[in-house]
C-alpha cells in the first residue's frame, strides 16, 4: 500500500469522485477540481462551479447518503466514524497484507473510506483533509 502524495486541493471539501483511469475530481463550495494520479499528482480547477459539478455527478462521496465500498475481491477495509473523536482508525486488508491507518479528523460533520471498485485504491476523506492510497 502506497500513499499518493496530494497537494493542498481545498480550504473545506464537500465531496469527491472515485478515481478512475488515473484522475478523480474533488469539490468543495467555490471550485470543482480534477486531481491526475499519475507518476507526479497534479490538480487542475474544473471550468464549472462546484454546484453544477455537483449537480451532474450524483455518484460521488462526502456529504451525500452513499455508501462507501468496503468490501472488493481484492480489499476490505473496515473502520468506525465517532464524530466526536480527533481520528478514525482505519483497517485495510490487501493481498499485502493488513494496514492501520489513524486519519485525523478536524471535523465530525463527515468520513468516508472507500475502495474504487477494483481495489486498486482507497481513498480516506473529511472536510479538511483528503488522503489516497494505491492497492
Amino acid at each position: 500500500m502506497h500513499k499518493l502524495e496530494l497537494p493542498r486541493i481545498s480550504e473545506r471539501i464537500r465531496g469527491f469522485t472515485l478515481p478512475v483511469e488515473g484522475r478523480m475530481n474533488v469539490f468543495d463550495y467555490d471550485e470543482a477540481f480534477q486531481i491526475n494520479l499519475g507518476d507526479q499528482v497534479t490538480v487542475d480547477v474544473l471550468p464549472e462551479n462546484s454546484y453544477d459539478f455537483e449537480a451532474r455527478t450524483p455518484d460521488y462521496f462526502g456529504v451525500s447518503d452513499r455508501e462507501p465500498i468496503r468490501t472488493t475481491e481484492t480489499a476490505k477495509v473496515s473502520y468506525d466514524f465517532d464524530p466526536a473523536a480527533s481520528s478514525v482508525k482505519v483497517e485495510v486488508e490487501s493481498a499485502q497484507g493488513t494496514h492501520h491507518i489513524d486519519f485525523r479528523t478536524l471535523s465530525g460533520d463527515w468520513f468516508v473510506a472507500t475502495l474504487t471498485p477494483r481495489g486498486d485504491f482507497l481513498v480516506l476523506a473529511e472536510p479538511y483533509l483528503i488522503e489516497v492510497y494505491a492497492l
